[in-house]
């Protein structure tokens, strides 16, 4: 990983930051609730200037910056919705996903620990690395490619046929309201 001081000449860090400040600009529209907008964006206030005013001295790597700003633009989204009120068809396409990462993360933890705890000695033998010492972090981009693979297909499906994504039968959204079914 490469960190980089001078910023004029950092074309991923000016791509991230327009991308940022397009998405906000675009959730900063027409808030479901401006009052928690604001009070959403109070940290991001704080934050942003933060990153900007300490780039020279405390740099990060373009990763860093790149899974900060996947974070600030999920915040916007939420902050734009309120975190409880985002469409379904967002989270439908992204919890899948990140589900899938956290599992195979614990999975690779959990496997590391028994190979500690059982045979340090054997232990590259039981995970299987064979004398990789990414072999863990590639099962995890696997993981990773396996969903999203799967979840383009899926939103391509559905974007064909023009089905949403399927996440409750009409029926089942009404028991989960409370609200009783009117329809015959």
């Amino acid at each position: 990983m490469r960190i980089r001081k001078d910023f004029r000449r950092n074309i991923v860090l000016k791509s991230l930051v327009v991308v940022y400040i397009a998405v906000w600009i675009l959730a900063a529209i027409n808030p479901v609730y401006p009052a928690d907008w604001l009070l959403e964006n109070v940290l991001v206030a704080v934050f942003v200037p933060l990153i900007v005013l300490t780039y020279r001295k405390f740099p990060l790597s373009e990763v860093s910056y790149a899974a900060i700003t996947i974070f600030m633009i999920g915040h916007a989204v939420g902050a734009h919705y309120t975190y409880a009120e985002v469409p379904l068809g967002f989270w439908a396409y992204y919890f899948p996903l990140d589900v899938t990462l956290a599992f195979s993360a614990v999975y690779e933890i959990i496997e590391m620990i028994v190979a500690r705890v059982v045979s340090p000695g054997a232990g590259d033998a039981y995970l299987g690395t064979q004398g990789d010492p990414f072999d863990g972090i590639m099962d995890m981009a696997m993981a990773f490619a396996g969903s999203a693979v799967c979840m383009s297909v899926v939103a391509l499906a559905r974007g064909v046929t023009g089905k949403g994504p399927y996440l409750l039968e009409e029926n089942d959204e009404d028991a989960l309201t409370g609200a009783a079914s009117t329809r015959s």
